[in-house]
């Protein structure tokens, strides 16, 4: 349940940041790490893919995608680099729901995964919104 209020209060969070800039705003989307409240260990990530792959920095990367075997399994892998600290975070699942959230993506959404100490995704949140920058 804390994890459900944390995130609703991220979102939140975010949409109240953007206040009067619903009416055609525009929000910036940098690789943005969360830490743990636990630990201070870092367990989410979140950027705006248009704006990130729009940016002069060359290094700051996020992406989630799938991958379907033969046997009919499939998986979900997300990753990000988050270029001031220079961290890499990683982490994949076979939860169902996670993988159609991950097919949701396209190259303008806005994207917040989160991960268990293990590399386990626990939570995919995929937006499509106008404030978000198109590639």
């Amino acid at each position: 349940m804390r994890t459900k209020q944390s995130v609703l209060a991220f979102l939140v969070m975010g949409l109240a940041g953007v206040g009067s800039a619903y009416g055609g705003g525009k929000g910036a989307g940098v690789v943005q790490l969360h830490f743990s409240d636990l630990n201070g260990q870092v367990n989410g990530v979140s950027g705006a893919l248009g704006y990130i792959r729009n940016t002069d920095d060359d290094t700051g990367l996020l992406t989630c995608g799938t991958h379907a075997f033969s046997d009919g399994s499939r998986l979900m892998t997300c990753f990000a680099v988050e270029p001031v600290s220079d961290t890499f975070v990683m982490c994949s699942s076979t939860n169902p729901g996670l993988i159609t959230a991950a097919d949701a993506m396209n190259g303008d959404s806005y994207v917040f995964f989160e991960f268990n100490a293990t590399g386990e995704c626990t939570h995919l949140y995929v937006e499509k919104s106008s404030i978000n920058a198109p590639k």
